[in-house]
């Protein structure tokens, strides 16, 4: 059985087209990598987010502006507003938009500003202006001065007056849909107070940082938490539920530990995703090394040249198949490498240290994995569907010997397949669970995890899997042994 494994790699190994697209997967790689470095700066922001164009809102400004009159009473109003805007975006215009002070310049200062101007062009009174006054040229030195830690004490003291309002508001009545309302706008003060002093005890300012960003998801994921809570949950629910209970303990690691998981321009990253981004070459492997080693021997007639040998036509069957899997695997550890090499020299190599970060349903606890043994474990899942493809495109080869339309059929088959299983779970039909494409990957279920399709477990997956690759595997030794091979 070696031996014939050896001399089907051989084969596989001396068509051209296998190195071919071993280039190609190379240099998408390197291509990969190079934009990931260019589009992403060195905190794993997205360098082109679309956003306001400030530039261009305060050019509108001024023209909207120039369209009201100071003097006319009926024009007031929307002269205050739009100057009011364009003030604020004049100051907005001197911070770098990653900055805490851009992006929390609209909510700290708009209303001063309006009032400013309320007062300057409105109401005209001069203590009130003044005291407006003075109260903007001490926000605008905090934000001169980077002093981000009086707004988060300033936010902190407002939220902890709302609860206090609240909690007296609750002692104040007997209404039970009022207290029940309450409650609820309760707890989400208490929600947020419990994010601001995390922001306080873990220093971290409103800038578009990774702390940052990881500490906004936190406290979002534990609002929606808290409303999924309240409620019996339905199955596509119970799937949000698990995403959020993930989100929450995986930013909290971030922001406990000062890590950067979520970088995109990473080595870390790359390898992460590695068995889903570089999904469809490992695909097109197997569809090229199908066709080779059944449709084009039997086409030729030089699988005579292994018949002729002791060997029953099973065995050789069976060592083309265990043959498939080895260069899959191969394909899987040359695209490890190459990400390794080329990710790492054009993102750095540090990153690897971090640990994969994944919270476990089943103990209902968080894990930290080292990035090997996670490549390893979503390898191992994603398996199954390579195999399968494998065995489909062999029993393709077999039946129908036209190598361009095994090919084809195999490409249509994983191309569409998540289409189909999106037409499924949203149609909600319970007899297409059957569906191979529904049964064939089973990372969903990895660490406690429940499968997008309500109708679907585990168990009755790998039963469902492992029911089709019997059936391909009798109708493929049937028709292995009964094809004809054509005269050298």
């Amino acid at each position: 059985m070696i031996r014939l494994i050896l001399i089907e790699l051989k084969k596989i190994f001396m068509h051209k087209s296998i190195y071919f697209i071993y280039g190609i997967i190379f240099v998408f790689c390197l291509f990969n990598n190079i934009f990931f470095s260019l589009d992403y700066d060195s905190d794993g922001r997205y360098k082109y987010e679309e956003g306001i164009d400030i530039n261009n809102t305060i050019s509108d400004l001024k023209k909207e502006l120039k369209k009201y009159n100071v003097n006319n009473k009926d024009d007031l109003n929307i002269y205050v507003t739009t100057k009011s805007k364009l003030d604020m975006y004049n100051d907005m215009v001197k911070y770098d938009k990653n900055s805490w002070q851009y992006i929390k310049y609209n909510d700290y200062m708009y209303d001063v500003i309006y009032n400013v101007n309320y007062y300057t062009y409105i109401d005209k009174n001069s203590d009130k202006l003044r005291e407006e006054k003075d109260k903007y040229n001490k926000y605008v030195n905090y934000f001169k001065d980077n002093n981000y830690k009086y707004f988060i004490d300033k936010e902190k003291k407002d939220i902890e007056d709302k609860i206090k309002e609240i909690e007296n508001s609750i002692n104040d009545t007997k209404d039970k849909e009022l207290i029940n309302n309450l409650n609820e706008e309760l707890t989400n003060y208490k929600n947020n107070l419990l994010i601001i002093n995390y922001r306080i005890n873990e220093d971290i300012n409103y800038g578009n940082n990774y702390l940052n960003r990881a500490l906004i998801s936190y406290g979002d994921s534990i609002n929606k938490k808290y409303n999924y809570d309240k409620k019996k949950l339905s199955y596509d629910e119970k799937l949000e539920y698990n995403r959020i209970i993930n989100d929450i303990y995986v930013n909290k690691y971030i922001v406990d530990n000062k890590v950067n998981i979520n970088k995109e321009n990473s080595l870390y990253s790359g390898l992460k995703n590695i068995s889903l981004d570089y999904e469809l070459f490992i695909v097109i492997i197997i569809l090229m090394i199908s066709v080779m080693m059944v449709g084009d021997e039997f086409n030729k007639g030089t699988i005579k040249l292994l018949l002729v040998k002791p060997y029953k036509r099973n065995t050789i069957l069976v060592s083309k198949i265990f043959s498939g899997v080895v260069v899959i695997i191969m394909t899987l550890l040359f695209l490890i490498i190459c990400e390794f090499i080329l990710g790492g020299m054009i993102n750095s190599f540090d990153s690897v240290k971090m640990p994969v970060v994944i919270y476990d349903f089943n103990i209902d606890k968080l894990f930290t994995y080292n990035i090997y043994k996670y490549i390893f474990i979503k390898i191992l899942v994603r398996l199954p569907m390579f195999i399968f493809i494998l065995l489909f495109s062999i029993l393709l080869s077999v039946i129908n010997g036209n190598n361009i339309f095994s090919f084809a059929v195999g490409m249509i088959i994983y191309s569409f397949s998540s289409v189909i299983n999106n037409l499924i779970i949203y149609n909600n039909i319970k007899i297409l669970k059957y569906v191979f494409t529904l049964n064939w990957d089973f990372s969903n279920y990895l660490f406690g995890g429940i499968s997008n399709f309500k109708y679907l477990s585990l168990k009755s997956s790998i039963f469902i899997y492992v029911i089709y690759v019997i059936i391909i595997l009798i109708m493929m030794l049937i028709n292995f042994n009964k094809k004809d091979i054509k005269n050298i």
